[in-house]
C-alpha cells in the first residue's frame, strides 16, 4: 500500500505540526459529487493537537485548521487530500484522553453558504437566484466565484479549475445553499460531474473545483477479480436493491397561495418490464418548471431499476491503485467466479473509493 503523509496547517497554509506518526485509525472517503472525508484519532495531549497557537486556540481547532494529506507517486508526495477540521471530539478515559477528528474538503463548506445573485444591480445579494439558457458548469463556476466574492473565501477556488462546454439549461432558486445548488445541477437530466482536488495555492484557497459533463474514463487494463484472475479481491458484495425503485415519479415544487408546480414523468420500457413502481419527489424549494422537470427525469434515469452496488475489498498486496490506476467516475472490469451466483464478468463504474 502506498504512503501517506499528514500535515495540520491554519487555512492559510502555515504548516503547524506533521502529525502522520502522531495520529491513529486513520481513514479516508472518497465518493463521487460529494465531499471527501479524512477521519483519524490523535492523543489529546500531543503537542500536535493541544498547543496553543498564535491565534489563542489549539492546534487542532473545528474550522480554523486545514489537513493537507500526501500520498507517495512514483517517488514524489502528492496532495490528495485537502480539508477543513470540521468535527472535534475529546474523549477522557480512566487510562487515556483521545481527540478524534474529522476533516472534509471544502466543497461541504458549500452546504453553510448561500447561492448568491450573478448579474444586475442586485449582484452579490441573497434572494431568488436565476440562470436563463446558461452553460451547465459555468452556472456551477459562477455560484463558488460569486460566494467566495461577496463572503468571503471558502477554500474552494475554480482558479486553474477545468470547465467542460455542456448544454445550456435554466435554473432558479430561492435561497438555496451553493452545495444544494450544485448537486440540483448534477442530478437533473443530462447532469455533470464535479471533481475537487487539493490545490495548495494559498490566500484562503487549497482546493480546486472543475466540472465535466461526466467523469472518468475506461480503464481497460484495469480488472478486480473475486475468484479468478487476477485474484485482487478477497471479498465482494454485489447489491441489488429496489428500495429506491420509481418508473414512474411526480415531483411538487414551490406553492404559492394559489398554485403548486408539479411535474411528472415516467420511464414506458421499465414500466412494461417490471409493472408501475410510483413515488412523490419533493423540491419545495424549486420555483422553475423547467429545472423541476429536468430533476424529476434525473429521479427516472437512476430510479427505474433497482439500485446495483458493487462493494470491493482488496488484498493487502494488490497492486491495482486508486488516483494512479483508476480514479472517481472511471469505468473498470470486475469478474467473480461462477460460485457468487454464477459469476460475471462485466464493466462498472467507480462511484467512491475508501
Amino acid at each position: 500500500m502506498a504512503a501517506w503523509r499528514y500535515v495540520l496547517a491554519t487555512t492559510g497554509l502555515n504548516p503547524i505540526a506533521d502529525v502522520t506518526r502522531s495520529t491513529h485509525d486513520k481513514t479516508k472517503s472518497y465518493r463521487l459529487n460529494r465531499p471527501a472525508q479524512l477521519s483519524f484519532r490523535i492523543a489529546s495531549d500531543d503537542p500536535g493537537c493541544a498547543t496553543v497557537q498564535p491565534d489563542g486556540f489549539p492546534a487542532i481547532s473545528s474550522l480554523r485548521r486545514v489537513v493537507i494529506g500526501y500520498r507517495r507517486e512514483s517517488s514524489l508526495w502528492t496532495p490528495r487530500f485537502a480539508g477543513h477540521v470540521w468535527q472535534v471530539q475529546d474523549s477522557g478515559e480512566e487510562d487515556a484522553a483521545w481527540t478524534h477528528v474529522t476533516c472534509f474538503d471544502p466543497l461541504q463548506r458549500m452546504s453553510k453558504r448561500q447561492a448568491r445573485i450573478h448579474e444586475g444591480t442586485s449582484s452579490g445579494q441573497l434572494g431568488r437566484v436565476t440562470y436563463s439558457a446558461t452553460d451547465a458548469a459555468l452556472i456551477g463556476k459562477f455560484l463558488v466565484d460569486d460566494t467566495n466574492l461577496f463572503a468571503g473565501e471558502s477554500g474552494l477556488t475554480t482558479t486553474g479549475g477545468t470547465f467542460e462546454p455542456l448544454d445550456d439549461v435554466t435554473a432558479e432558486w430561492d435561497r438555496k445553499s451553493v452545495a444544494d445548488c450544485l448537486l440540483d445541477l448534477s442530478s437533473q437530466s443530462g447532469g455533470f460531474d464535479m471533481k475537487v482536488d487539493p490545490a495548495l495555492i494559498g490566500g484562503g484557497s487549497f482546493a480546486r473545483l472543475s466540472i465535466f459533463g461526466r467523469l472518468g474514463a475506461t480503464q481497460p487494463n484495469v480488472t478486480f477479480g473475486w475468484g479468478v484472475p487476477p485474484l485482487n479481491v478477497r471479498r465482494m458484495e454485489n447489491l441489488e436493491d429496489p428500495v429506491s425503485i420509481a418508473n414512474r415519479v411526480t415531483s411538487l415544487g414551490s406553492a404559492s397561495s394559489s398554485t403548486q408546480l408539479t411535474s411528472t414523468k415516467e420511464d414506458e420500457a421499465s414500466l412494461d418490464d417490471l409493472g408501475a413502481w410510483e413515488d412523490v419527489a419533493y423540491y419545495n424549494d424549486i420555483p422553475n418548471q423547467t429545472l423541476l422537470d429536468n430533476l424529476t427525469q434525473g429521479e427516472i434515469d437512476v430510479r427505474k431499476v433497482p439500485r446495483k452496488a458493487l462493494k470491493i475489498y482488496m488484498k493487502s498486496e494488490a497492486s491495482v491503485e486508486p488516483f494512479v490506476d483508476y480514479d472517481l467516475g472511471d469505468t473498470v472490469t470486475v469478474a467473480a467466479h461462477e460460485r457468487l451466483r454464477g459469476g460475471f464478468n462485466q464493466e462498472r463504474r467507480v462511484f467512491g473509493f475508501d
